[in-house]
């Protein structure tokens, strides 16, 4: 269970009575199997994730596991978590722009950490696992401040450089989908100072409905000119009729969402 000693590495009678070395040793069994159980997600997918499999991958006993992790599902979130970075804004918040622009690098830096494939993959499969993606946004996104900058827009409000009020939901998205959007329509990770950087794409772990949505309105766009096509052609049977509203109805392809 969550929370309960970790019985490796065991203790040694060399280590008794060095508590430090002890706790080390530990830390470095704990961070071990945490990668171990990363890299095993990236090998067989999230549906093929087993204590046997990161056991083996971590070179340590099934039984060990079980006496930290009560699932593999739960070791994942862990993991997760330990890999998850933290904004740290000065603390005397005189840079506001400067705390927002390192928020958001920090951001496209966790990108390429094994952690942020990881929650790429279980958001993913939302509907087939929506109690970890509950357990993701409780123990990871939120304890660290929800969104990348809303840490700093909220020490900011609460030292009194910024109005409260104008911290909303919205407002804590923006950067995050800045990025989103820049990856997606360029492909590339935004900088500093605009130039290409290729090599470190982000891969936007919760952007994934989002690039499901993209793909789903160019598709839609994509059927709409071959619509106006068929339409010149004397085929008013093949439009994209079915892709309109119904009368006293919204749709979201409509607008192209």
């Amino acid at each position: 269970m969550l929370g309960a000693g970790v019985a490796f590495p065991r203790s040694s009678p060399a280590a008794v009575g060095q508590p430090a070395q002890q706790g080390l040793g530990r830390a470095r069994a704990v961070g071990s199997v945490q990668e171990a159980v990363l890299d095993e997600l990236q090998e067989v997918g999230l549906g093929r994730l087993t204590m046997e499999g990161i056991a083996r991958r971590a070179g340590t006993a099934k039984t060990s596991l079980y006496r930290r992790w009560a699932s593999p599902e739960e070791l994942l979130i862990d993991a997760i978590a330990a890999g998850y970075p933290v904004e740290v804004p000065s603390p005397a918040a005189d840079d506001l722009r400067g705390d927002l622009t390192r928020a958001l690098e920090l951001m496209i830096e966790w990108s390429q950490h094994p952690s942020a494939r990881a929650v790429q993959a279980i958001l993913a499969e939302r509907g087939r696992h929506p109690e970890l993606v509950k357990a993701l946004y409780a123990r990871v996104f939120d304890p660290a401040g929800s969104r990348f900058t809303a840490t700093v827009l909220r020490h900011y409000a609460r030292l009194g450089h910024l109005d409260a009020r104008l911290v909303t939901p919205v407002v804590e998205d923006i950067g995050e989908a800045l990025v989103i959007k820049h990856a997606l329509d360029t492909g590339e990770a935004p900088t500093r100072n605009g130039s290409p950087q290729s090599s470190t794409r982000p891969s936007c772990p919760r952007s994934a409905s989002v690039r499901h949505r993209t793909n789903v309105r160019e598709r839609n766009r994509a059927d709409r000119a071959r619509s106006v096509q068929w339409l010149q052609a004397g085929e008013p049977g093949r439009s994209w009729r079915r892709y309109s509203p119904t009368p006293g109805s919204r749709s979201r392809s409509s607008s192209g969402i």
